[in-house]
């Protein structure tokens, strides 16, 4: 059977009190007030360029279509149509979309009430605004969340890539380095990145590669020492979420700036850090969970940075709420892809970015991969597993691609020296190599007289996730990650 287009005619509204069939909206600056018919379309672009005559404001005069079956359809679709009262031409509008999208879901049939066509603008995407900056679907866009200006005079920006999609889908956030020794998150989300197509796209990524700037410009660069905090305030940004806007130190008010004008308005957010300037670490999945009302974290799972804790009732989520949040962070943390998985239950913090989402019911995902401020394989790898998420959400084609063999502990080994000098690894011991309890990891010995400080061994039957590649070492430093395989919580195999 042929193709049938259903039709629309046009016909002026019928004057009526504001509250039934009007949307009267105060005008943005140099405007008048905006007055807009209730109809089952949004007032897209065409549509504030188009406006009626409000019977109540008298506001701009042109005519308005509404949705009725005849045979028009085709002449609407087909041709542009000119809005009288500003003269301008405005092609298709969102009818031009409306008729490409019921050829393509709906052959052979149209739309036969109101309610068709709401239901199917539903699943047409909108405008996507950040900042200052309109993407609109099918669109990838840069800019600049602008916070403040430095003692000099340099302004504070912290830069974003968005990609609104042409179809419906969920906002995901990609965020990386709020600490600036982890820069290699920001390579990693450009990589992945490059592989998304804005016309195939299920919904709006946007990225937030470079949390805290400054911060990169003196901890993760090669000639510096390398620093985890912001050098303008020395504050950690991962404990001040959701930061505050005034009588705020710098830290706190990039926190504030990012968190208002991007990740609040997201579905799920995957926070990206990487081994540190001294360490190189493989693609792995961090997801911090939150236990029940009374039951103990797990042992070895709790994150740094606790310390501001809020009780359960203080959320305002109920337990079942809780319970989906934590169960859609554990598919989210299958899905990345990674051979190990670190489950962490952690009391609610909302000075950390996991918890300030948790509190807000958006998902969000804590990964590692990569770090020495280097390019290795993990890099790719982690590309790689950027784009399993957004496989798992429907955003992109395909399904995840994930390791053969998949781990999730409950138990994460950090191993740091007890005193300072050179570290010598064991050279045949390398990322994701299984270890026993008590095998050689390396040494810190005494630079001048080649005195063996400390020989650093396993406390764990474990596999090393991350490894020191950096050669000088302070009493502290990070020497191993180990996953303990002695507290395996869940398995897969292909």
């Amino acid at each position: 059977m042929a193709s049938r287009l259903p039709a629309i005619t046009y016909t002026f509204p019928t004057p009526v009190p504001p509250s039934r069939d009007w949307h009267c909206i105060p005008g943005r600056a140099g405007t008048s007030t905006m007055c807009l018919p209730r109809s089952p379309f949004p007032s897209r672009t065409c549509w504030r360029r188009c406006r009626p005559k409000c019977p109540v404001s008298a506001g701009s005069q042109s005519m308005i279509p509404e949705p009725r079956i005849s045979r028009f359809w085709r002449r609407i679709y087909a041709r542009p149509w000119t809005c009288p009262g500003y003269g301008r031409t405005c092609r298709g509008g969102g009818f031009g979309i409306l008729a490409r999208a019921l050829r393509t879901l709906l052959p052979g049939a149209g739309p036969t009430s109101r309610n068709d066509l709401t239901q199917l603008e539903k699943m047409m995407p909108n405008p996507f605004v950040i900042g200052e900056v309109e993407v609109q679907p099918g669109e990838r866009k840069f800019g600049n969340l602008h916070v403040g200006h430095l003692a000099a005079g340099t302004p504070v920006n912290i830069p974003f890539q968005v990609i609104n999609g042409t179809m419906d889908g969920p906002i995901l956030c990609y965020e990386s380095t709020m600490h600036g020794w982890e820069p290699v998150g920001a390579e990693i989300i450009r990589r992945a990145m490059l592989e998304i197509n804005p016309a195939e796209l299920r919904g709006t990524i946007v990225c937030l590669p470079l949390a805290v700037p400054m911060a990169v410009e003196f901890g993760g660069t090669v000639e510096s020492s390398g620093m985890r905090v912001n050098p303008g305030d020395v504050l950690d940004i991962n404990k001040v979420w959701p930061g505050k806007e005034r009588n705020a130190w710098l830290t706190e008010q990039i926190a504030y700036v990012i968190w208002n004008q991007a990740i609040k308005h997201c579905d799920y957010i995957v926070d990206m850090h990487d081994g540190t300037g001294a360490c190189d670490e493989l693609p792995v999945a961090f997801p911090h969970a939150f236990p029940p009302e009374g039951k103990p974290p797990l042992a070895g799972g709790v994150a740094d940075g606790t310390g501001s804790e809020i009780s359960f009732e203080e959320t305002g989520l109920t337990r079942e709420r809780m319970d989906d949040i934590n169960a859609k962070i554990d598919g989210m943390a299958k899905a990345f892809g990674s051979r190990v998985i670190w489950w962490r239950e952690n009391p609610i913090n909302p000075s950390m970015l996991s918890g300030q989402c948790a509190v807000h019911g958006i998902i969000p995902l804590v990964v590692e991969a990569g770090g020495a401020c280097a390019l290795d394989f993990a890099v790719d790898e982690g590309a790689v597993c950027l784009l399993n998420i957004a496989r798992h959400l429907d955003m992109i084609d395909g399904d995840p691609v994930l390791a053969p063999q998949q781990i999730m502990v409950s138990n994460y080994v950090v191993y740091r020296s007890q005193t300072g000098g050179y570290y010598i690894p064991d050279p045949d011991l390398g990322l994701g190599d299984t270890v026993a309890k008590g095998q050689f990891l390396g040494e810190v010995v005494d630079p001048v007289t080649s005195e063996v400080r400390e020989r650093c061994e396993s406390p764990v039957n474990g596999i090393v996730v991350s490894r020191r590649v950096r050669l000088p070492m302070n009493p502290g430093g990070y020497v191993a990650h180990i996953a303990d395989l002695d507290s395996v919580m869940w398995e897969r195999s292909n």
